[in-house]
C-alpha cells in the first residue's frame, strides 16, 4: 500500500521547477508495482495494472515532449491529451478506492475506502467542472475565473484524497503488522 500512496503523491501533485519534479509516469509505475502486491487479494486491484501502465506510457511521452518544449504547438490536441490524462488519473483513483473497498469486505477490516471514494467524488466534480469552465471561458470570459476557483478547489481535494490515502496506508500496515501488546 505504501507504493500506491507514494505513487498517488506523484500523480496528484505537480511540483514545477521549470519541469515537474514529480512526474506522473513515475507515480503510475509505483501504483502499478503496488497493485502487483494486491493482485491475488483483489481482482479490482489487479485490473488497475494495465490502466496504470498505459497512463505511465502516455504521461512519459508528454513529459519528454515538455522537456523539449514540444507540447506548446499541439493546440487542441494538447487539450485532448491533458483531459485524457486527468480522466485517466480519476479512473485510477476510483479503481483504487474500489479495490481497497473489496479488500475491506473480503477481510472484514476498515481501510478507509469510503473516505478515498468520497474525496474522489469531490475531486472528479471539481476537475470536470474546472475544465468545462476554462474551455467555455473562450466564449464567456467570466467562466475562466470560475474555472480558476475550481482548479484551486481541485488542488484542495487532491490534498484531502492524499490524506485519506495516507490513513488507508497506515490502517493497512496496522492490520497486516499489529503491534503485540504484552
Amino acid at each position: 500500500m505504501k507504493l500506491i500512496f507514494i505513487g498517488l503523491i506523484f500523480v496528484m501533485l505537480e511540483l514545477n521547477l521549470g519541469i515537474n519534479i514529480l512526474p506522473d509516469f513515475v507515480g503510475y509505475l509505483l501504483i502499478w508495482k503496488g497493485c502487483n502486491d494486491f493482485a491475488k487479494e483483489s481482482p479490482k486491484m489487479a485490473a488497475i495494472r494495465p490502466v496504470a501502465l498505459i497512463l505511465a506510457g502516455l504521461t512519459a511521452v508528454v513529459y519528454v515532449m515538455a522537456l523539449f518544449k514540444l507540447t506548446a504547438g499541439l493546440g487542441i490536441m494538447g487539450n485532448v491529451i491533458e483531459i485524457a490524462m486527468v480522466l485517466g488519473s480519476l479512473l485510477v483513483v476510483y479503481m483504487l478506492g474500489k479495490g481497497i473497498h473489496e479488500i475491506e469486505v473480503q477481510n472484514n477490516v476498515e481501510l478507509n475506502s469510503v473516505a478515498i471514494l468520497n474525496s474522489w467524488k469531490l475531486l472528479a466534480i471539481a476537475e470536470v467542472a474546472a475544465y468545462a469552465m476554462i474551455l467555455l471561458g473562450k466564449v464567456l470570459p467570466v467562466l475562466i475565473m470560475i474555472g480558476s476557483v475550481l482548479v484551486l478547489a481541485s488542488f484542495l481535494f487532491k490534498v484531502v484524497l492524499l490524506v485519506s490515502a495516507y490513513f488507508s496506508n497506515k490502517m493497512y500496515k496496522e492490520w497486516k503488522n499489529p503491534t503485540v501488546e504484552e
